[in-house]
């Protein structure tokens, strides 16, 4: 199994039209870092976001909900 690779995901995620991902926490925060990673991909078919509590600091819920404003982040343990 290889490393997790951000741009790989997001490309799947665009072209395979996935609607649901359980992502770990660091990855999420990524997300909300640096807005221009996800310029080139569109993500409109992600719905739900599975993710443990770590993730939900101040202000990455927010981030994440401005940039993706019909998503729904759920938190998992």
């Amino acid at each position: 199994m290889g490393k997790f690779d951000m741009k790989t995901m997001l490309t799947v995620i665009k072209e395979c039209k996935i609607t649901h991902v359980a992502q770990t926490a660091p990855a999420v925060v990524l997300m909300t870092k640096d807005p221009r990673l996800l310029d080139d991909y569109d993500l409109s078919s992600l719905d739900v976001v599975d993710c443990s509590v770590a993730s939900h600091r101040t202000g990455v819920v927010e981030l994440l909900r401005q940039q993706f404003p019909n998503l729904t982040l759920s938190q998992v343990s």
